[in-house]
């Protein structure tokens, strides 16, 4: 097997290793992006909510402003849309931490914002009923972002700069050799002076501390088919956050390839992880349904699909985009979850100057956001 030498190795080509791959390629590095044929989804697009007011996410504000420069740059290279702008609403009761801290943001930050009472929601849209337990905030600014299409875009930008991108090869090994590093695939060897991992499928957990179990989140996703379609378009209807005594629950306008797409979140605790969920399905359903009819009852008439999974919510305190603390030629970032989407464009960006060690503004803001106590999968000493 033939060895072949790159400057930077990018494991995983999720929606933050791809725009590592495209950061670096940019900068002139060079650069092979590996996916493993497994972890590559189906064709479709994954979507994601963009906005400006989470309060979750210290700095979030700043770095979602720069994300969207990144992601509007993306789109102006590749000439794929990306970005959806279609207002959004936040929906719960007055005194509920979602409400207050979106508010307290946007009063923050100067963001734009409207406060409207449920009685007024009906003249800007009727889709919705609410009673007056809840307040309603819009967000003109917030929008979709299309996961899939991002990943195309970034390998596409990055292959013209010079990026090798290889995604039906399985990575059985990798290891330390002298002053680089060695990838062992199916097909080949690769040798780089450093790699960044990113996803999950790279990585495992050290050992069980004595610590409060973290926590879960389950997402139930399901793509409904209105009655009136034209009710539910971008142009009438906007993304949405409802938090409702049912449950929390996020929603999408019809899209080209998708439903109306609903979504319930619900906390898990450890113990929960292994529970099957194939025989909660009807369950979540049911209470999508009951939701639905009554919040937004012109949305359910037939249901397309009710994919379910599952994902980590961490805290966002301290730093994940970190070198291995073994081996510094390796940075990993893994532990993000879907929640990180929206500003991956950034991640790449904050990875890249990791590698080159020439860094922008941002990039400490970047690398406070995340915590992990992940290790590489397969050993490398």
């Amino acid at each position: 097997m033939r060895n072949k030498s790159y400057d930077v190795i990018v494991l995983g080509l999720d929606p933050v290793g791809s725009a590592t791959v495209y950061e670096l390629a940019k900068r002139g590095l060079k650069v092979l992006g590996l996916e493993n044929p497994s972890s590559r989804k189906e064709a479709g697009n994954t979507t994601r909510i963009i906005r400006e007011s989470y309060h979750e996410v210290p700095g979030s504000v700043k770095m979602t402003h720069h994300a969207i420069q990144l992601w509007r740059q993306l789109e102006a290279e590749s000439g794929i849309p990306l970005l959806r702008i279609t207002g959004g609403l936040v929906i719960g009761a007055p005194d509920s931490l979602l409400i207050r801290g979106s508010l307290q943001t946007a009063h923050r930050h100067n963001l734009l914002t409207d406060y409207i009472l449920p009685s007024e929601l009906s003249s800007s849209f009727p889709q919705f009923s609410l009673d007056d337990r809840f307040s309603v905030i819009f967000e003109p600014n917030s929008g979709v972002l299309f996961a899939n299409s991002a990943i195309a875009a970034y390998l596409q930008v990055a292959s013209r700069h010079g990026a090798q991108i290889k995604n039906t090869e399985t990575v059985t090994q990798w290891y330390k050799a002298h002053d680089h590093l060695i990838v062992e695939t199916t097909q080949g060897l690769y040798r780089a002076s450093q790699m960044v991992i990113s996803g999950e499928s790279w990585v495992r957990r050290p050992a069980p501390r004595q610590e409060k179990p973290q926590k879960l989140q389950r997402r139930i996703s399901l793509q409904l088919q209105p009655a009136q379609s034209g009710d539910f378009i971008p142009e009438k209807f906007p993304v949405f956050t409802l938090e409702v005594p049912e449950g929390r629950f996020e929603g999408f306008p019809l899209l080209p390839g998708q439903g109306l797409k609903i979504e319930l979140y619900e906390i898990l605790e450890a113990e929960e992880r292994e529970i099957n969920q194939v025989s909660k399905i009807k369950n979540y359903i049911d209470r999508v349904e009951a939701s639905i009819a009554q919040y937004l009852p012109g949305a359910f008439a037939n249901l397309d699909s009710s994919p379910i999974t599952t994902y980590m919510v961490r805290p966002y305190k301290r730093s994940l985009l970190e070198r291995h603390p073994v081996n510094t030629r390796i940075i990993h970032a893994t532990g993000l979850s879907e929640q990180d989407f929206g500003i991956a464009s950034m991640l790449g960006e904050g990875l890249a100057e990791m590698v080159t060690e020439v860094f922008t503004p941002y990039s400490s803001e970047v690398k406070q956001l995340f915590s992990s106590d992940f290790v590489p999968q397969m050993p490398c000493v």
